[in-house]
C-alpha cells in the first residue's frame, strides 16, 4: 500500500512506471498498475532491467534481503532508492554491496531516511 501510495506521488510528476512489484497486490493496486500502462510482478525478476530507477518501498526488516534479491537483476546504471525504516548500518552494507557485487555494473545505493508513518490518504 505504501508502494501504491509513492507511485502515485511520482505518476503526478510526470514519470512512468514500468512494473510494480507487490507480494498480494488488492484489486485497487493491481487497477491503478495497469492504468498507468504497467504490470504487477510478485518477486524480483529480469523485468527490473527494464527500469532506470527501483524504489524499495517495505518494512524495513525486510530491506535488505529485498535489494539482495533484486541485485542480480538490475541494469547498468540503475538507481536503487531504499525508502523504508531500515537499520541505518544495513543500509550502509546495502551501499557497499552494490558497489562490490555489481559485476561491472554501476549500482547506485540510496538510502532515503523514512521516520515516520506515510500519509496513505494522500493529503
Amino acid at each position: 500500500m505504501v508502494g501504491a501510495c509513492y507511485m502515485q506521488a511520482f505518476l503526478e510528476q510526470g514519470h512512468s512506471l514500468v512494473c510494480l512489484c507487490e507480494l498480494q497486490p488488492n484489486a485497487a493496486v493491481a487497477d491503478a498498475v495497469q492504468a498507468a500502462g504497467a504490470q504487477v510482478h510478485a518477486a524480483p525478476g529480469a523485468w527490473l532491467a527494464e527500469a532506470d530507477v527501483v524504489v524499495s518501498a517495505v518494512f524495513g526488516t525486510v530491506a535488505r534481503s529485498l535489494f539482495e534479491a533484486c541485485l542480480p537483476h538490475l541494469r547498468d546504471g540503475v538507481v536503487y532508492v531504499d525508502m523504508t525504516t531500515a537499520d541505518p548500518q544495513e543500509m550502509r552494507e546495502c551501499g557497499e554491496l552494490a558497489r562490490r557485487v555489481a559485476q561491472g555494473r554501476a549500482v547506485h545505493f540510496v538510502d532515503v531516511a523514512i521516520t515516520g508513518a506515510v500519509n496513505l490518504g494522500g493529503s
